[in-house]
């Protein structure tokens, strides 16, 4: 792999986690869907900022979307019900708990779309390592003592 996509992997990593503490907190003052529509306001704003300047300074031509499908626009449905789901689960467990098993979440998903939909054949220590990170999750999750009480959530609004 190269240098820079693994570096920036690995800030995204500990950008999300940050993303997700933020929203958490402010699904807990706001309450969820109203952290869900903040986010996604203040989202679109920036990237708007950053898709206009782009456009402006030349790397990208402005386009129009006539020849989208219609299905590739489902990505911002998902995208709000992840936030509306990750702010619930990150409010009700520890932000560890939560973050492994979204990571399951992910290596499930991504082992089924490769074999059934993308039709890529992947070997079977990759299969054994995702299938190790969820029995780890599982082990960590039931060990776990690290959950949150009704009296920590008091502000929380759903």
């Amino acid at each position: 792999m190269e240098l820079i996509a693994i570096i920036l992997a690995v800030i995204m990593g500990g950008l999300f986690i940050i993303i997700k503490s933020l929203n958490m907190m402010l699904g807990n003052k706001i309450g969820i869907y109203g952290s869900n529509l903040v986010n996604h306001l203040t989202g679109i704003i920036g990237s708007s900022i950053i898709y206009f300047t782009v456009t402006i300074i030349g790397f990208q031509k402005l386009s129009f979307y006539n020849n989208v499908p219609l299905y590739a626009f489902i990505g911002g449905i998902i995208g709000s019900t992840f936030v509306i789901l990750s702010n619930y689960s990150f409010s009700k467990t520890t932000v560890v708990t939560s973050t492994i098993l979204i990571l399951c979440g992910q290596f499930i998903s991504s082992i089924v779309i490769d074999i059934f939909i993308l039709n890529l054949q992947i070997k079977p220590t990759a299969i054994a390592g995702a299938v190790l990170i969820v029995i780890g999750t599982i082990l960590y999750s039931a060990k776990s003592s690290g959950t949150r009480n009704n009296s920590q959530l008091s502000h929380e609004k759903i």
